[in-house]
């Protein structure tokens, strides 16, 4: 009696603890060194094509990062975006100026002007008409033209001639077609102080919203306003670069009948790009690409859904070969895949077409905790998801900003339990694994066993004798 409740306790007390075992790198079908340089604490890492090929959960919850003593350390997992380099560059621009009748001059003070203007939009004249005398001329601002400067006009910086008067107040208009003007700037002062050796300046105004490629400059006082030698403006150029995409290598088709093709792989890929290889030269094919969803509720034969229609071709022409773009799907993970080519664009050959899927790969960002060698493992079944939100992980992050974490490499994925990472395309079987929950159900079994065992000796110990008789 006393071993059997010995038992029971002893069930009770391994079971949470079964259930609470984290994983060790051992439990996982692959694994790989992750080198990291001597910065951090944090590190990013872009996971390779060789992870997804082995991952065993759609949504990467299949996968940990440990350090040198097993131990798992937090990480996040976020997609990559593409960066934006923004490049500054200030040039001096060809400016005109525009002159009006001074006082006691013959004429009105207006601005209509006549522009003549290059093929390529640069200003060649602005003249006034009527065209005032210079000698009864002032000038009442300039029209400058940055039709050659390459991205968003941002600033505006002027030369002038030394003047007595340290503040000079100016507007800033823009146009793209020199008739219709929008204000830029109201109330910029160009200012000049100089006292006992200091100097206090200010040549130059800024603005927010992008301006068109010419420019007016309208002084408020121009009979005091001083001569301007040079214009430089502030053009902002800004490139985008995509983030890097993974491509499967080339996958023939498991299936063929007809003008139909199914392709079938292991792991877990994104269908975010589908790139078609037609086998013959100056071939065309409309298809339909589709995905299997399900099985017909009383048929045993898969359903097929359309994810979409294109046109794949081949073609050589006198400036060289030209393919099919790659054509976006944005579907979710798939391992398998049909096309059906319509006949009507006629035969592709004796040879099927091989495709390759492309997807831009997670962000892996984790805290280096501990000592090294740390190690990516993937390829384990029945594991809750462990990563923790970028902003959680990494404390004032901002999506704008460049992450705050050092470059890190993986190397050559290892074996575990002696299975080799399955190519893609390749039928590969995943490595034995003991999850923690298998150990649980049977803790939990052999506690049930027990507890049979232990009911069926109370009830012996229970039954009363039978009466002896005398």
């Amino acid at each position: 009696m006393k071993t059997s409740l010995a038992l029971i306790l002893a069930t009770l007390l391994i079971a949470p603890v079964a259930a609470e075992t984290p994983p060790r790198p051992e439990h996982f079908a692959h694994h790989a060194t992750i080198s990291v340089s001597d910065g951090g604490p944090f590190h990013q890492l872009a996971l390779p094509l060789v992870v997804y090929q082995g991952a065993s959960d759609a949504e990467l919850a299949d996968l940990r990062v440990f350090n040198g003593q097993g131990e798992a350390l937090p990480y996040a997992l976020l997609r990559a975006q593409a960066q934006a380099e923004s490049q500054r560059r200030e040039l001096a621009v060809p400016f005109f100026p525009l002159l009006v009748p001074g006082p006691g001059a013959a004429g009105e003070r207006d601005l209509a002007v006549t522009v003549r203007q290059g093929a390529d939009g640069t200003l060649i004249a602005v003249r006034q008409s009527p065209a005032a005398p210079k000698s009864a001329a002032i000038v009442r601002g300039v029209v400058v033209d940055g039709s050659q400067l390459k991205g968003s006009i941002r600033s505006l910086r002027l030369l002038t001639e030394a003047s007595p008067t340290a503040f000079h107040r100016y507007t800033v208009e823009s146009s793209s077609d020199l008739q219709n003007w929008r204000l830029l700037k109201r109330d910029a002062q160009l200012v000049r102080l100089e006292h006992q050796g200091h100097r206090v300046e200010n040549d130059g105004v800024e603005w927010d919203s992008a301006a068109d490629r010419y420019l007016r400059l309208l002084w408020a006082d121009p009979q005091r306003a001083p001569a301007i030698r040079s214009v430089r403006l502030a053009a902002v150029e800004t490139s985008f670069k995509p983030p890097l995409r993974l491509w499967s290598p080339e996958m023939a088709p498991t299936a063929i009948q007809g003008g139909s093709y199914d392709y079938a792989w292991t792991g877990q890929l994104p269908l975010d790009r589908l790139r078609i290889n037609l086998p013959q030269v100056n071939t065309l094919a409309p298809l339909v690409i589709q995905r299997q969803t399900s099985r017909h509720r009383h048929r045993d034969r898969p359903r097929w859904d359309t994810l979409a229609q294109a046109v794949a071709y081949r073609l050589q022409t006198p400036q060289g070969e030209v393919r099919s773009a790659d054509i976006t799907l944005h579907a979710a993970v798939e391992n398998r895949l049909r096309l059906a080519i319509d006949a009507r664009g006629g035969a592709i050959g004796s040879l099927p077409p091989t495709v390759q899927i492309g997807f831009v790969p997670h962000l892996l960002v984790f805290l280096a905790r501990g000592e090294g060698p740390f190690v990516l493992a993937w390829g384990a079944g029945d594991l809750g998801r462990a990563d923790l939100p970028i902003a959680t992980l990494l404390p004032g992050y901002d999506a704008a900003v460049a992450l705050n974490a050092t470059p890190a490499s993986l190397a050559s994925p290892g074996k575990a339990n002696g299975q080799p990472v399955a190519a893609a395309g390749d039928g590969g079987e995943d490595a034995p694994v003991v999850p923690a929950r298998w150990i649980l159900w049977a803790v939990l079994l052999t506690g049930l066993l027990v507890l049979a065992a232990m009911a069926r000796a109370l009830t012996r110990q229970l039954r009363p004798d039978p009466e002896v008789k005398p």
